[in-house]
């Protein structure tokens, strides 16, 4: 489930969390309620099972909703802060500026590394690059030089 705008909701206490959850989505399918759905957009979610998907849980990665790993927090904790949560901090700074086996790689500039969580499931952690990415990021790098490259911009 995805969402571009998260409005903080609250449990009713005679229906627990999922309930609450079918209750506010039931809401937004509603026709009247949603101008039509000019009111509300979605990607990648499937409103009928996204209550038993998502758990109300936030987390880093959708790779991880399998395991729940780094899926430690529910929306509903008001003190749940993304900016100061040590997960959400270490996956903030990952990038090939920071990852030592990228700094002489040529497609550093253009590579984001790869997906972290493969590297993880690899690697043991997300501060190596995921390979599988490496090749794919070298061919981009060579086609875009050549598809850019003019014949009156070669010296020689």
């Amino acid at each position: 489930m995805a969402a571009t705008r998260l409005i903080a909701l609250h449990v009713n206490k005679s229906k627990g969390a999922s309930a609450s959850m079918h209750e506010r989505i039931e809401y937004s399918q509603n026709p009247e309620k949603m101008e039509d759905g000019e009111l509300i957009t979605a990607y990648a979610c499937q409103p009928a099972t996204a209550a038993e998907e998502f758990r109300l849980q936030v987390g880093i990665c959708q790779g991880y909703m399998g395991s729940r790993k780094t899926f430690e927090h529910t929306v509903f904790e008001k003190s749940f802060l993304p900016d100061e949560n040590e997960i959400f901090k270490e996956w903030s700074m990952r990038s090939p500026l920071n990852l030592e086996d990228c700094q002489n790689c040529p497609a550093l500039a253009t590579c984001g590394g790869g997906c972290p969580r493969n590297a993880d499931m690899i690697n043991g952690t997300i501060w190596k690059p995921d390979k599988s990415y490496c090749h794919f990021a070298l061919k981009a790098l060579k086609w875009m030089i050549w598809k850019n490259m003019k014949p009156e911009m070669i010296i020689g």
